[in-house]
Formats: C-alpha cells, structure tokens, sequence
C-alpha cells in the first residue's frame, strides 16, 4: 500500500513513538476523536461534524486515535499526524512553537467526494487544508472553506480579530486542480452563506461606530473581489 504521511513540527522521539503506537492498527471507532488535554484550545478547533463525515465516508476519511488518513483516489493513503504534544503536555507554554500543538480534523467533504477540507488546529487559532484526492494536491488557506451551491468555488473568510489574517479569498479551479482565484484584505467580517453560485453574504463589524451589517462578495475574473451593502442587519445580532 502506498502511503505518505503529513506532520507537523513533531521531534524524532515524538515522530518514531507515535509511528509505533498506530502503525499496523486498523482504524478505530469512527467517533474516537482524541481531546487534547490542554485547556488552551478554542472550542471551534475540532469540527463537531467530523464523526458524521467519518461515518458516511468511511472509504475517504478514517481515524485512528492521533492519526487521520484521507485514501486518495490512485489508492495512496495520506496519514495526518496529530502532534502527541497536543495529547501529552500543555503544548505553546514554554515556546512559541504552535506546530507542538498541531491537530487535524475533518471539516468537510465535497459531494463528488473528490475533494476533503481538513481544519488545522493550534494553541490558538487556526487553519485548513483542501486535499485533491484525484490528483493528491494539497492547498493551504488561511481558514476553513465553504463549498458553494455547484461545488465550483469555496469560500474562505478569515476575520481580522483575534489570530486572524484579516484576508478573504475564493477558491476555484485551473487546470483542474484548486487555487486561490481572488483575494483581499478584510476587517472584522465573517462568513454567512453563499446567495448564489457567485455572490456570497459576509457579516462585518465596524469596531468604531459599533455598527454589524450584512456584505455581499462578488469577484471578477482578473481576481479583484468587491463588497456591497444588502442593507439587512443579521437576525442574530
């Protein structure tokens, strides 16, 4: 079997204990994600919908204690290595290296199944990983991605607060394969929902006037993106 495997920041201690712990174990409880023990964790690190996803696609996505495999469609198998820092210690308290406190959960799956969306999670904050299982191409964003109406494009939509880039990006695809198609810089905004296969809702904060206001993004084929006001407030705020 034809395997290639994917860690983050891990010693070679680390590396050589976790490879004996999991190597030649087949694949748990499709619901036995590890919590790791440190408190300092955001409660949106891990996706709540991941044993759903590990449930209806069990010849995707597969998890064995630290370790998540995505099988790509040539039949190579792609191991995702929690770091056994984040699972041992309070990982980040003694350096800045947030790659001791590496996670990976499953975000989402596209429904032709070719594509799977893994969230990367670290001390604090985060990020994600669009896996191509037709071609093993992997496409790193800056936060986790929304699929649109037709699956042609996702949405990502990382707000300037917190730990957050403060950058909004579509991705599309060139030559068969997933890339960044549009970008810009972005304030306080998240993602909403997309209102059609183009267009998608964004709702935004101005910190100054403490006003919230629902945007919708459009982007054109030279990559610049543009913002509009829908003149609605959200009904949750």
């Amino acid at each position: 079997m034809r395997a290639r495997v994917w860690f983050g920041g891990l010693a070679a201690i680390g590396l050589a204990l976790l490879l004996h712990s999991t190597s030649g174990r087949a694949a748990g409880a499709a619901c036995s994600e590890p919590k790791p023990k440190t408190s300092n964790y955001w409660e949106d690190v891990a996706n709540p919908r991941e044993c759903e996803l590990l449930n209806e696609y069990p010849g995707v996505v597969r998890r064995s204690d630290v370790s998540l495999t995505v099988k790509l469609k040539n039949g190579t198998t792609v191991y995702y290595y929690d770091n056994p820092y984040a699972h041992i210690i309070e990982c980040g308290l003694h350096d800045d290296n947030t790659d001791d406190c590496l996670i990976f959960r499953v975000w989402d799956i596209s429904p032709d199944r070719r594509y799977v969306t893994l969230k990367l999670g670290y001390y604090e904050g985060g990020s994600a990983l669009l896996v191509d299982r037709q071609t093993g191409a992997e496409l790193p964003l800056n936060s986790e991605p929304f699929l649109s109406p037709s699956g042609r494009y996702w949405a990502v939509v990382d707000s300037a607060g917190g730990y957050g880039a403060g950058v909004m990006d579509v991705v599309g695809r060139r030559s068969g394969r997933p890339s960044i198609i549009a970008s810009a810089d972005i304030g306080l905004c998240d993602f909403e929902r997309w209102d059609s296969d183009t267009s998608f809702l964004v709702t935004c904060y101005d910190d100054e006037t403490d006003v919230r206001a629902e945007q919708r993004v459009t982007w054109n084929r030279s990559g610049t993106m543009s913002m509009s006001s829908t003149g609605r407030v959200p009904a949750d705020f």
